[in-house]
């Protein structure tokens, strides 16, 4: 017995080692921040929440009770398998819920520039991406999730160590293709460059923008202060692929019940990751693995024959296996939205520093209501900003199946039922727990300016503003469309006489104010005369105080949890023969697997999930 509990612990020593591997420091934030309110999420996150391609308890089962956890062996014996199976997502739509939430619908997404009118309040601006404002497009989603799978499985009984005891171990090769086959409709390619002050000191003309939101995605575009193309969560027009092992796993356990009609097990089980790691380059990024987490936990396994033909090798069964584990904290480069703001990633911040020019609300030297913060001159895609180095865990996930078999000389049938889920993701940063951003002060652009001027004996002035929009979200920001009553420059004395529309005084920023620089009042650059400063022609503004983003701005908080059900069948035959050593079997079986549930408007239980189908051949044989 000592031997047997001493080999029992070698076994589960080897799997359990080195369960907290790292590819980043080993700095990380104590706990992760509790949900406010505003976050019941079920839609727009940035990561599709795929199981592993290894787990997988319907392949595992189908076809193989007749070989496995035998009763009365008094010897080693095993048995083995190489099943190929090819899966393919299906419910397009609800994999883009999940990615980009309720802005893409019937698998359509509009991109529209700030000025275009009678805007759909779904559309994202197209001025954050560097095309022009009065752009007009549709972009068609058919998400595709494709997996060519070869899993390589094998069981051995123990009995000759313990009687009951039993190890399996297996590790699926998979080749997979995501594709998110867009096709993008352009309506209208736009005649409206970027004015003065809008995205630069001067007009960026069209011939520096992208010429359609599929370009832009790309990754190579800049445009006027915007000089860091996008560098994560890029569409990309073309298949992506990847070829791994998905997850290495091991079980070692022991019948407490065997018998020739029933049997109950429990198992260590053990995954060691050898999948993808995510690094958040593309918003429908392949995944192979677990996303490489190791995991530990215990499997169950069970059966009772409830028919047996007393003249026949006939008999009829039900089979439940089960298993539950942790998934310890993996690093992962991640992105991540603006708190209650869904897509955020995808707008422009600009970079916030001293107010080196005096900008203020009042005109004087000495003026005691200076901005905090003015604008640097640098305009960053949000995503670029928001996307970290994590830890990431999941408390719990479950692969849980139960089957009905009849087997009849040597032919066998299963119908059965899988349930798999885990639990929600936490988040731990790992470097710059207190600033996620460094040391860079950032905040929401929207579709506010960010220069004025003034006059300086006769000379223009260019000068960056403390202008903020927090309200601002991917759809729109708030100075367009321009409104009854808001204010434009006009000549001094000639009001028929403007310079730029009203949007280009700001009117809806944050805190706004009459924008001074020390005691010189602003103007936008698009004014060409002098003076600006009478009773009939209104200031351009500026924040004070501008409002910056913290680390608490940021949604890093626990992602929803996932599950989906699955219904699978199976036809298997064995060439069953009791003088031979080794029995062959080949079997034909499939599954159709749909995620939980689709979100509603009020999404009181969020779940993500990917439903997707799948078909296979496996092949095996035993060993006595």
């Amino acid at each position: 017995m000592k031997h047997t509990l001493k080999k029992i612990f070698t076994l589960s020593l080897l799997i359990s080692l080195n369960i907290s591997g790292h590819c980043c420091s080993d700095r990380a934030c104590a706990l992760p921040i509790k949900s406010p309110d505003c976050m019941s999420r079920c839609y727009g996150y940035p990561l599709i929440a795929y199981r592993s391609q290894s787990l997988n308890l319907p392949r595992r089962m189908v076809g193989t009770q007749a070989d496995i956890h035998k009763y009365g062996m008094d010897d080693r014996y095993w048995s083995s398998f190489v099943a190929l199976e090819y899966t393919r997502s299906f419910r397009p739509e609800r994999i883009l819920e999940q990615l980009l939430g309720p802005d893409v619908c019937n698998c359509n997404l509009m991109i529209q520039g700030s000025q275009v009118s009678d805007r759909s309040s779904r559309a994202w601006m197209a001025d954050y991406f560097g095309l022009p404002m009065d752009f007009e497009s549709t972009i068609c989603f058919e998400p595709r999730i494709q997996n060519f799978i070869i899993d390589f499985h094998h069981y051995v009984g123990l009995d000759n160590w313990h009687e009951g005891m039993f190890a399996r171990i297996y590790a699926p090769l998979v080749y997979t293709r995501w594709d998110l086959r867009m096709c993008e409709k352009v309506k209208a390619k736009g005649t409206t460059p970027f004015p003065k002050g809008y995205m630069s000191t001067c007009e960026v003309p069209l011939t520096e923008m992208a010429s359609s939101f599929t370009e832009a995605m790309k990754g190579c575009s800049t445009f006027g202060d915007m000089k860091s193309p996008m560098a994560y969560g890029l569409f990309s027009p073309c298949v992506l692929t990847d070829t791994r092992l998905a997850d290495l796993r091991v079980e070692v356990g022991t019948n407490f019940a065997l018998k020739e009609d029933y049997h109950f097990g429990v198992a260590l089980h053990a995954a060691a990751p050898t999948g993808t790691r995510p690094d958040a380059r593309y918003i429908f990024e392949p995944m192979v693995g677990n996303g490489r987490h190791w995991e530990l936990g215990l499997g169950v396994t069970s059966s009772y024959i409830f028919w047996r033909s007393e003249c026949e090798d006939k008999y009829a069964g039900v089979y439940f296996d089960a298993v539950l584990t942790h998934m310890f904290k993996a690093c992962q480069i991640r992105s991540f939205d603006l708190l209650c703001k869904v897509n955020s990633r995808y707008m422009l911040l600009e970079e916030m520093g001293p107010n080196n020019y005096g900008i203020s609300k009042c005109d004087g030297l000495c003026c005691p209501c200076l901005a905090n913060y003015a604008y640097t001159g640098k305009l960053i895609p949000a995503i670029n900003a928001t996307t970290f180095c994590v830890d990431t865990k999941v408390a719990v996930q479950g692969d849980l199946a139960i089957k009905l078999a009849y087997y009849s000389c040597g032919w066998s049938f299963d119908i059965g039922y899988n349930f798999w889920g885990r639990t929600g993701e936490e988040f731990y940063l790992r470097d710059g727990c207190c600033n996620p951003c460094g040391n860079h002060q950032y905040a929401i652009k929207g579709d506010s300016y960010l220069y004025g001027k003034y006059d300086l004996g006769g000379t223009d002035v260019t000068v960056a503003l403390s202008a903020t929009q927090s309200e601002a979200d991917i759809h729109s920001g708030k100075n367009y469309p321009i409104q009854n009553g808001d204010p434009v420059a006009t000549k001094w004395d000639d009001p028929s006489v403007t310079y730029g529309d009203a949007a280009s005084l700001n009117p809806r920023i944050d805190n706004p104010k009459e924008a001074y620089a020390w005691k010189f009042p602003l103007s936008n650059l698009n004014r060409e005369t002098w003076p600006i400063k009478d009773p009939d022609a209104p200031d351009l503004n500026t924040s004070i105080q501008p409002k910056v983003l913290t680390a608490c701005d940021i949604d890093m908080y626990k992602s929803p949890k996932a599950y989906t059900h699955k219904l699978f069948l199976h036809v298997n035959y064995k060439w069953d023969d009791e003088c031979k050593d080794v029995n062959p079997y080949l079997g034909l079986g499939g599954e159709a697997e749909f995620n939980g549930s689709r979100c509603k408007d009020v999404c009181e239980s969020p779940r993500l999930g990917v439903s997707q189908w799948g078909i296979w051949l496996k092949a095996g044989w035993s060993y006595e």
